[in-house]
């Protein structure tokens, strides 16, 4: 199958089913009715998410950080980051070049955190390169650190 044709089984799927609503967004009160996973910040049947691009790069940061590990952990190092960067781009880079050690010890409970710290920067400078433009697939890929799933959840 060509990539041309997956992007129009997407576009179809899209434009029949509108977006689900499927990642947890930390500091939102919505519950997850399987209980399993995320516990808050579930929005089903909202497709408005994500509403603003501090959301948007929050779920950024959250593919990223999930990668080889569960949910509950990332959430407790987005909690983190948040805390210390309220997930903009430009803090968290800030924030790496100020604080190295004490954002690995934010992204600690996500494991591999000596990774994540550099595909984290790496994506976070991407992310403002763009200037608001909607990447391709292939540009996400092209980030270090950045996988097919991880580009997938991302776009």
């Amino acid at each position: 199958m060509t990539e041309n044709n997956i992007n129009l089984i997407y576009d179809k799927l899209l434009k029949t089913y509108s977006y689900q609503g499927w990642w947890p967004i930390i500091g939102y009160d919505g519950s997850n009715p399987t209980k399993t996973g995320a516990v808050k910040g579930y929005h089903p049947k909202d497709y408005s998410f994500p509403r603003n691009s501090k959301e948007q790069f929050e779920i950024i940061m959250g593919s990223v950080l999930t990668q080889n590990t569960s949910w509950p952990s990332v959430e407790k190092a987005l909690n983190n980051l948040s805390l210390l960067s309220n997930f903009s781009a430009e803090n968290i880079l800030e924030l790496a070049d100020l604080c190295e050690d004490e954002f690995k010890q934010a992204i600690r409970p996500a494991g591999y955190f000596n990774q994540k710290f550099n595909y984290l920067k790496n994506i976070a400078e991407f992310y403002i390169s763009l200037d608001g433009e909607i990447p391709s697939r292939k540009e996400v890929l092209a980030v270090k650190g950045i996988g097919n799933e991880t580009a997938d959840s991302i776009l």
